[in-house]
């Protein structure tokens, strides 16, 4: 780590201060979920997830929640399946209760935090590592993420892990293509595949299972996946390729069953069915292109969407299947952005306001309140992201300008998944946590590198 500042945090010590680092952040989400969130009703999705992880630990399947109460069980896609899985496990292990299915974000949140670390490490040293460990335990959107029983708080370490990982390929693959500079500058894919074949392979089944988890970070693996090929192979197109082909293998190992299962239970190879096209319909539509709900989502445009033939009762009783749905759902969207282009201006730029915090913040903590969050808490907690996402991407901003080594973009494939994902659906401060790790040790790593170069300064006048 050459230009990076001698830290005395090295080895076991630096080890044992994440440790303190980590259990500092999982008592603090204990006590928010405890105190905090003592009297705040779940929301609707974070009920859909429990009770869906306690079908699955019952035995009875991944079935319509509602069908649990009416004797027939309906098979369902309609979110991903990854997050009520470990909702399941975290049930059969602590239990069901409301407190207890809350606390089971303490697991990933311990992950993010070490993650964090290590990746921090590796890219700017064990001070940036270690700072920014703690800044992620102690940042109160991701606590909030976490404290939600919603999939985000499985989405971050994820993001994280994966990020770390894809490091980790592409340092290995400059390290070993160093020594054969000189008699072949073309790195050879059979060279490549056989250093981080395994590693190649890991990555994409920890993107499979983040698709798995939220499937719009399908568009996270993908910018990933560009980033770790074109580093890894350097010029070499075939390189890049062979790259790119082994952790797609990898991904669709993990994906490829869920969607099949999918084809035989809903008629639909897909991920997931409902949750992307309500999205879009609650997204696209008269009240969410005006000012009060600019760029946000409303429940009552998903029910406009349907067809006036398409009653509740015939949802109840399983007489529209989710593939029909859908496709009104994706009609009513793409019919509504079709007639509306020219509002689309003001939309965009008010879901990335919302998204990344810049909207006004009483509005968005009211909103969060519908999503198993505090008002007071996200009154404070918006503002602080929105500080931070200004700070990280001006930091990404000068380390790119003042640096040729792109190893630092790895920072950049959650902030651009983020705001492109965000454009295509719809502003909510939540879908920007799975970039938070990401701004904070940009954050960080330019202020580092200010004080270093201060120092520097100041020794040489002296």
């Amino acid at each position: 780590m050459t230009g990076v500042a001698a830290s005395p945090w090295t080895g076991r010590r630096w080890w044992l201060a994440v440790a303190v680092v980590a259990a500092l952040g999982l008592a603090v989400r204990a006590l928010y979920v405890v105190v905090v969130l003592a009297d705040v009703t779940p929301g609707l999705d974070a009920i859909w997830y429990q009770l869906q992880g306690g079908s699955i630990r019952n035995g009875t399947g991944y079935v319509v929640p509602r069908s649990l109460f009416t004797g027939e069980l309906i098979p369902t896609a309609a979110f991903p399946p990854a997050y009520p899985g470990y909702q399941a496990l975290w049930q059969w292990l602590v239990g069901d209760g409301p407190t207890a299915v809350r606390l089971a974000g303490l697991v990933p949140a311990a992950a993010t935090i070490v993650l964090t670390a290590v990746l921090g490490r590796r890219l700017a040293g064990p001070r940036v590592g270690l700072a920014a460990a703690l800044a992620v335990a102690v940042h109160p959107g991701l606590i909030a993420g976490d404290g939600s029983a919603m999939s985000e708080n499985l989405t971050v370490p994820l993001v994280v892990g994966a990020q770390l990982l894809a490091l980790a390929i592409v340092d290995r693959a400059r390290d070993r293509a160093r020594p054969h500079v000189g008699r072949n500058r073309r790195t050879r894919p059979t060279r490549v595949l056989a250093q981080s074949g395994m590693a190649l392979l890991g990555l994409g089944v920890v993107l499979g299972v983040a698709v798995l988890t939220r499937q719009s970070l399908a568009l996270f693996a993908a910018i990933l996946v560009i980033w770790t090929a074109a580093l890894a192979a350097g010029r070499d197109w075939r390189t890049a390729l062979a790259v790119g082909a082994v952790v797609a293998l990898g991904l669709a190992t993990i994906v490829t069953p869920w969607m099949l299962r999918n084809l035989r239970a809903v008629d639909v190879a897909a991920v997931s069915t409902l949750s992307p096209t309500s999205a879009l319909a609650g997204a696209n539509c008269p009240l969410t292109y005006q000012r009060a709900d600019l760029g946000s989502w409303r429940y009552d445009c998903v029910v406009d969407a349907r067809p006036s033939d398409m009653s509740e009762d015939d949802l109840l009783a399983n007489r529209v299947g989710e593939a029909e749905l859908m496709d009104a759902y994706q009609a009513a969207a793409r019919a509504h952005v079709s007639a509306n282009l020219d509002r689309l201006p003001a939309v965009l730029a008010a879901r990335q306001a919302r998204a990344w915090g810049w909207w006004d913040p009483r509005d968005l903590a009211d909103r969060d309140t519908d999503e198993s969050r505090r008002y007071g808490w996200q009154l404070v907690a918006n503002p602080l992201s929105a500080v931070l996402a200004v700070a990280g991407v001006g930091g990404l901003v000068a380390l790119h300008r003042r640096r040729r080594d792109l190893r630092h973009l790895v920072l950049a494939t959650a902030v651009v998944a983020v705001a492109v994902s965000v454009t295509l659906g719809y502003g909510n401060p939540r879908f920007a946590l799975t970039a938070q790790p990401a701004l904070v040790l940009a954050a960080l790593m330019t202020a580092e590198r200010l004080v270093v170069a201060r120092r520097a300064l100041v020794s040489r006048r002296r």
